[in-house]
């Protein structure tokens, strides 16, 4: 995994609540959301797993509850 793998961009629609997307910030091994490489900023669903490089990899969850808060877990 690179020192600046990726990134987690969050916005907020007023019409369609917070939109969250994954980002490769040009890393050797690649960024994969759900088994495909990210190539260009790629929208995040809930639960979608985000692998970078060959081993780390965790799940997207946003808690129902508020909206606002975002958790990345390790598988």
């Amino acid at each position: 995994m690179s020192r600046r793998h990726a990134r987690i961009i969050g916005e907020f629609d007023p019409s369609a609540g917070y939109r969250f997307t994954v980002v490769d910030d040009d890393s050797t091994n690649g960024t994969f959301l759900d088994g495909e490489r990210v190539v260009s900023p790629r929208a995040l669903e809930d639960g979608a797993t985000i692998r970078l490089g060959r081993r780390a990899s965790v799940v997207f969850r946003t808690d129902a509850a508020d909206p606002t808060e975002t958790e990345a877990s390790g598988d």
